[in-house]
């Protein structure tokens, strides 16, 4: 940084010579941030903590970076406008403990541990991004006093990994929530690869979902039916998958050579054991009936169901192991393979490095 920056940013630290004491502790971390002392940039800080010293607006604060040989403090906008050239402002902030989240009707906990885009604040409630799938994309964290998450994150929603135990993995479409136990309550399609567990012993059943260190929970009449298999997505990059078949999903038997394409003389992969896979359709297969001359009316699904070799996804996410998506003709007749009544969703969630959510 040239001596201009800093002679500015040395003004603006003999500004402010006595500060309030910060009602809380704070974890507030800048992966990246311009300096506007004089509210035009003059450098940026990265890959640094920060403290809120006091907010100057609803999305506007005054920030304190100190380290052993440096001490800054300057205008945070949270709200800038991303400009081509110029620092981007991504700061995050973290609890230490377990913190309830305003999202309309929406019971709504941000975890201990866990990281969010900080968006402003309103009143003594801090404005954060909520992950994508969420029932809004943003909401209001009341901060827990308190010591904050421990370490530096890595991620937008950096999160401890909470344990598993009793918890499945949803398919698409397979869980819709209601914020209450009134049937006319707002609802929530819960968003594929969340965790989720239902309590309770009769209707309306307790459910806890999981995302990206958050939690909401909500209610429904019935316990969802099991998916026959979690399947993520991986090897084309990362992020969360949100993928749906709504074709038949069979199981393709051990020893199985899978093919490119129904031209190739080779094939690329061959199944070990019997695995599932799903028809390659993206609209939902409809019932059409007909009836001539008023006879009788005979219905039949459209598209009719496929027959003969077809190209079939695989998808697999497996914690233990490599995960896998492809498409691959089988040359064994679909209608000889078994059928698998499960769910026609398919995607796990692998967050990127650079997670940030839209503004």
């Amino acid at each position: 940084m040239s001596s201009m920056p800093r002679r500015l940013a040395l003004f603006v630290l003999a500004a402010f010579t006595v500060l309030p004491a910060r009602a809380a502790a704070q974890s507030v971390f800048a992966f990246e941030m311009p300096l506007t002392p004089e509210r035009a940039i003059v450098g940026q800080l990265n890959d640094a903590p920060l403290t809120i010293v006091r907010w100057l607006g609803p999305s506007e604060a005054l920030v304190r970076f100190q380290d052993r040989e440096l001490r800054i403090e300057v205008p945070l906008a949270l709200d800038r406008p991303a400009t081509p050239g110029e620092p981007r402002t991504h700061v995050v902030v973290g609890v230490g403990r377990r913190a309830p989240v305003t999202v309309g009707p929406w019971r709504v906990t941000m975890e201990a541990g866990a990281w969010a885009p900080l968006r402003g604040h309103e009143g003594e409630s801090l404005r954060v991004a909520l992950p994508p799938g969420l029932p809004s994309a943003d909401g209001l964290v009341s901060w827990p006093r308190g010591r904050g998450p421990s370490g530096a994150p890595h991620r937008a929603f950096e999160h401890a990994e909470p344990s598993h135990r009793g918890f499945e993995l949803a398919c698409r479409g397979q869980l819709e929530l209601r914020a209450a136990t009134d049937p006319s309550a707002p609802r929530w399609p819960v968003p594929v690869g969340a965790s989720y567990r239902v309590r309770g012993a009769a209707s309306p059943f307790d459910v806890e979902v999981r995302v990206e260190g958050f939690v909401v929970h909500g209610f429904v009449d019935a316990r969802p039916a099991p998916c026959e298999s979690t399947l993520g997505l991986n090897g084309f990059g990362s992020g969360c998958g949100d993928g749906i078949s709504h074709g038949l999903v069979v199981r393709v038997p051990a020893g199985t050579p899978l093919y490119a394409s129904d031209g190739s003389s080779e094939p690329f992969a061959w199944t070990r054991r019997a695995v599932i896979a799903r028809e390659d359709l993206d609209a939902p297969r409809m019932q059409t009936c007909t009836s001539i001359a008023n006879g009788p009316t005979t219905c039949a699904p459209s598209p009719p169901l496929p027959t003969g070799p077809q190209r079939l996804l695989f998808d697999r996410e497996d914690e233990r192991g490599p995960d896998w998506s492809f498409l691959a003709h089988v040359r064994i007749p679909i209608e000889s393979l078994p059928v698998v009544q499960g769910h026609g969703g398919f995607g796990g969630c692998h967050a990127p490095p650079s997670d940030w959510p839209p503004p």
